[in-house]
């Protein structure tokens, strides 16, 4: 098996399977579910990444990350605005 050349996409679907649990993870390997099985309807997505999430974890566990993941851009965001105000 390690003689058959493998896509990226592959190598990073695995990647994403064997990495220590936590939230990114889950993102990463709802990535690959959703990559495969738009492969395997000729390309193209029956549905949007959100409702393989949705699919995996359940509206509300979605609606959680959905907040979660808000407030951390909103914190980096925040971040990057403050260092500039200071540098100006």
């Amino acid at each position: 098996l390690e003689a058959v050349p493998r896509e990226s996409f592959e190598r990073r679907g695995y990647a994403a399977m064997i990495a220590p649990a936590g939230p990114m993870r889950a993102v990463r390997v709802a990535w690959d579910r959703h990559r495969r099985l738009a492969l395997t309807s000729g390309g193209r997505a029956t549905h949007g990444y959100l409702t393989t999430l949705q699919g995996l974890w359940g509206y509300r566990d979605l609606r959680q990350f959905a907040a979660a993941a808000a407030r951390s851009v909103l914190r980096v965001v925040g971040r990057k605005l403050g260092a500039s105000k200071r540098r100006g």
